[in-house]
């Protein structure tokens, strides 16, 4: 079973008398919409990874694939969260995928290890909610093209630490609703 402690899922197993402890930290978490696309889900990712999902409907899975999918017994919201394990990071790569339509927000954790968000969340257009601590991504180098790109339900974007970054090609392309968007 898992015992969460903040932002962390402490998970136990006994060997004989020894208990073993695994630690995995909270990620990202996203609302779910499936009423606006598929009641089946496929979360696609980037890099080396070994996480954890809480699908938000009584069921979890762990996984070390970029490509993981989950289909829902009944149309309708839902959250659903990410941890990763082993210290791993943890990169979405919706990268203009239909699954992105069933997002409706996107928060990252404050601690959250991510490799890099090139086409991260690319054609999720129906997020209404992006909340990103600034240190969050104080460690993201690299690429960031189409990473937000086409956020149309989207009317605000947080300050987030974008020095490393090198590329921002079509980062906030097509984002047609943003009012407030903070100098980066």
């Amino acid at each position: 079973g898992k015992l969460y402690l903040g932002a962390n899922a402490v998970t136990s197993a006994y060997l004989g008398s020894l208990q073993l402890l695994s630690q995995s930290a909270l990620a990202w978490t996203y609302g779910v919409n499936t009423a606006l696309g598929s009641t089946t889900i496929t979360l696609l990712s980037q890099g080396t990874v070994d996480y954890t999902v809480d699908w938000g409907d009584s069921s979890s899975q762990d996984s070390t694939s970029n490509s993981l999918s989950h289909t829902y017994s009944a149309s309708g919201s839902y959250v659903v969260t990410i941890s990763t394990n082993s210290g791993t990071d943890y990169s979405p790569y919706f990268n203009n995928s239909s699954d992105a339509d069933v997002l409706t927000s996107i928060q990252a954790a404050t601690n959250a290890s991510i490799g890099t968000l090139n086409s991260a969340f690319w054609g999720a257009n129906n997020v209404t909610s992006f909340v990103c601590p600034f240190s969050t991504t104080g460690s993201v180098g690299g690429l960031w093209s189409n990473a937000f790109r086409e956020f149309n339900s989207l009317t605000s974007f947080p300050l987030i630490d974008t020095s490393i970054a090198t590329s921002f090609s079509s980062t906030w392309f097509n984002c047609s609703l943003l009012t407030s968007f903070p100098l980066i």
